[in-house]
């Protein structure tokens, strides 16, 4: 059976071929030397956050040089495949848990339409190729509201994004979710989705996170 996926990534690479986003070498996003220089996160992230509803965080790197680059590139210039290898990056160097469902941090349509793809849920869609895990968007944003990152002040990001997020669909059967998002600095956003999920009936919730900023 023909994978129209991959069929299509080979027909991209022949018309767009890759560079490594560290040094420019041919055919591939990031080469080894580039990715040794990776600063992964060592320790499980605890937020700053009074009422979390996450049983863990679990973070894959420091949101510095090679990843940021890489993320960044996903997201700004449009490059869908990168997704892919971070979530393999992902796959191959960091333990997480074992979940009934994967799932993503949601953009909010207006965004989503304008990006044409939510970045994190190309993440999480290879994950769970990778992990044979099925994929749902369980939720779906609201309201519109700028990203976290323009928000200097600590306790506004903390209470920025409440009631920023709804059930996407109905959820049946469901005992444990992992949440996907690019780069959390508080952990609020994650939070927000979590209690959504929570309400829901979900008992154990995990974050992973690419990378963690300040």
């Amino acid at each position: 059976m023909i994978d129209n996926r991959r069929v299509l990534n080979f027909i991209l690479d022949l018309i767009f071929p890759k560079f490594c986003i560290g040094c420019n070498k041919f055919d591939t996003y990031i080469c080894e030397k580039c990715y040794e220089k990776i600063n992964f996160y060592p320790l499980e992230v605890n937020p700053e956050i009074e009422d979390c509803q996450l049983n863990k965080i679990i973070v894959v790197a420091q949101y510095e040089d090679i990843v940021k680059k890489l993320i960044t590139t996903l997201k700004y210039k449009s490059i869908k495949d990168i997704g892919q290898t971070l979530a393999r990056i992902t796959y191959y160097s960091t333990d997480f848990p074992q979940v009934d469902v994967i799932t993503a941090v949601p953009l909010h349509h207006q965004k989503q339409r304008q990006r044409g793809f939510n970045q994190a849920a190309e993440i999480a869609l290879e994950l769970s190729v990778l992990t044979q895990t099925p994929f749902m968007k369980l939720l779906k944003r609201t309201k519109n509201s700028s990203p976290q990152a323009k928000i200097s002040n600590k306790n506004k990001r903390l209470s920025h994004l409440k009631n920023t997020f709804a059930l996407n669909q109905k959820i049946l059967n469901l005992e444990s979710v992992m949440i996907v998002d690019d780069v959390t600095t508080t952990g609020t956003t994650l939070n927000e989705c979590a209690l959504v999920l929570k309400q829901a009936g979900i008992k154990k919730i995990y974050g992973l996170i690419m990378a963690h900023g300040n």
